[in-house]
């Protein structure tokens, strides 16, 4: 499972810093940024962002400038989306294991995990910023599938971003596409590519 906008609800405070951090640089957000970005780790990202846009702090000023202004969320506000719990509490009832991937930071996705109930479901949990890769390549669905000894095509992949699901569709394992807001420009390429889709985690639930 990915987390931001997969099984989290984090897309207005993501807007809300973008907006913040380029007005305190008296510029708009650019089109398309969030975007742009969505796939990336968490330094490739204020890299990104650095080069693109000219900022004047270095990438890891940027990158800690974010995690600044976003604990508070992950830590007390930010929400499981509806049925995700449920939808866990069911699949690990199964017998089947469940593993995190993510392009978030622990420090983040840690807290926002544990006070929503939903890291007790997880035996693995992984992010690309650990493995200086992102979800324009497979590496970290491989590592997961590599460590509970599965195959790709055994392995169901869910994600928010067009992207990251062609990624582990193109490597071989089958995909979810759970709708999320701030992809519905690309929600009908989603529910063309992946292998399924869902417009809310209640439809498995109820199913």
């Amino acid at each position: 499972f990915d987390l931001d906008g997969t099984l989290v609800d984090s897309l207005s405070l993501w807007n809300d810093i973008d907006i913040e951090f380029f007005h305190a640089r008296h510029m708009e957000v650019p089109k398309d940024y969030s975007k742009k970005i969505s796939h990336m780790n968490f330094l490739e990202m204020a890299r990104f962002t650095k080069e693109e846009y000219g900022i004047q702090e270095s990438a890891e000023e940027i990158a800690l400038l974010w995690t600044n202004m976003s604990e508070d969320a992950y830590k007390n506000r930010i929400q499981a989306k509806d049925g995700a719990k449920d939808l866990l509490k069911h699949l690990s009832s199964k017998g089947l294991k469940l593993a995190l991937a993510t392009t978030n930071k622990a420090s983040l996705y840690v807290p926002c995990l544990q006070r929503n109930k939903l890291d007790i479901y997880f035996s693995l949990a992984k992010n690309v910023n650990d493995f200086n890769t992102s979800k324009k390549e497979p590496k970290i669905y491989q590592m997961i599938a590599d460590e509970f000894h599965v195959l790709p095509k055994e392995t169901l992949v869910f994600e928010d971003i067009l992207m990251a699901i062609d990624t582990a569709k193109n490597a071989g394992f089958r995909t979810v596409g759970v709708y999320d807001k701030a992809n519905r420009e690309d929600e009908e390429r989603i529910k063309k590519d992946a292998d399924y889709y869902v417009s809310s985690f209640q439809e498995l639930t109820q199913i």
